[in-house]
């Protein structure tokens, strides 16, 4: 993906929250569920500003649209909700459709 010095930011900036992210988890198994644990809690603070670090950059590419795109759909099933033929929400539908397009338009 040919992406620019900002967006190479982005990308650091991701892989940042996606490390950050990973640890919770790991965390979590190794102290047997306790949600109280001050690592469990200081890795879900690293993980949310490292989110919030990736959603604040500024753009310069539509990959890096495309990317953010991907994130939001992580945190809301929005791909279970379009393929739902009985839902009758539009976000989702809308969310998939802006990333398809995306998707062809930087492919």
């Amino acid at each position: 993906m040919g992406i620019g010095c900002a967006d190479e930011v982005l990308q650091q900036l991701y892989q940042t929250w996606r490390t950050a992210e990973s640890k919770a988890p790991q965390i979590f198994e190794e102290i047997h569920d306790n949600e109280s644990d001050p690592r469990y809690i200081e890795a879900g603070k690293e993980s949310n500003i490292a989110l919030h670090a990736f959603l604040r950059k500024p753009l310069s590419s539509l990959q890096g649209i495309l990317l953010k795109l991907r994130v939001a759909c992580k945190f809301e099933d929005y791909m279970a909700d379009a393929l739902d033929p009985t839902c009758t929400l539009i976000r989702p539908r809308a969310i998939i459709a802006a990333m398809h397009d995306l998707e062809n338009l930087t492919s």
